[in-house]
């Protein structure tokens, strides 16, 4: 699944993709730690951290081209931390790792070709390339 997701969540502006899929690959290393029973608490933090720096980077972009939809792609960022959270918290109290894993799967995945796709169109009409 993690190859067919990286596909089709591809914007087309390699520093933003390359990021994408790195943190794509974060959260199935993730899910197979809990799978196989390991702790995993350490994966969910560095997952949130990394998480946190990618938004700050996008944030920093999208503010600087004064993208016009930033406050709700914001929001999203905050709900996505919130659904790490909830994932963790989810698998503790024994909810299915399979549903816990498909809603976080295809709400990240989600953010990205609908959320992110927007602003990278928004960047591709309004800047070259190299000023990413």
């Amino acid at each position: 699944m993690l190859t067919s997701q990286l596909q089709q969540c591809r914007l087309g502006v390699d520093v933003i993709d390359d990021e994408h899929f790195r943190l794509l690959e974060e959260l199935h290393d993730l899910i197979d730690l809990v799978r196989s029973g390991e702790p995993y608490e350490e994966a969910v933090n560095n997952l949130k951290q990394h998480l946190r720096t990618h938004f700050e980077r996008e944030d920093e972009l999208m503010t600087r081209m004064r993208y016009p939809y930033i406050a709700a792609h914001l929001r999203d960022h905050n709900n996505l931390l919130d659904l790490v959270d909830k994932f963790s918290s989810q698998v503790r109290i024994g909810t299915s790792l399979a549903y816990s894993t498909m809603v976080v799967e295809n709400i990240f995945a989600d953010h990205i070709t609908n959320f992110d796709s927007q602003y990278v169109d928004f960047m591709k009409r309004k800047y070259t390339p190299h000023d990413v």
